[in-house]
């Protein structure tokens, strides 16, 4: 190390996603609908599903949270942990 504190942060995991996703046995189509039975957002589009398991774009914390719920995993199960310096 050269003596700099660094600090760590949470961020969204893409590829957890797409596991948990896979291992729930949806498809991303399914999981964009449940999104939207849950009144949560509008329909999220299959292709935005698509990009956030690409790392593309990043789910808003509350769709976050149902995704999770969704999937039966612990939130805490979709992300990991970054240095920044």
């Amino acid at each position: 190390m050269n003596g700099s504190p660094c600090s760590r942060r949470r961020v969204v995991n893409p590829s957890r996603l797409k596991v948990a996703r896979e291992r729930a046995g949806l498809t991303q189509l399914q999981l964009s609908i449940r999104l939207a039975e849950r009144e949560v957002t509008r329909r999220v589009q299959r292709e935005v599903v698509h990009q956030w398991e690409r790392g593309d774009r990043v789910p808003r914390s509350t769709i976050l949270a149902n995704i999770a719920d969704i999937l039966g995993v612990p939130l805490d199960s979709l992300f990991r942990e970054e240095e920044v310096a």
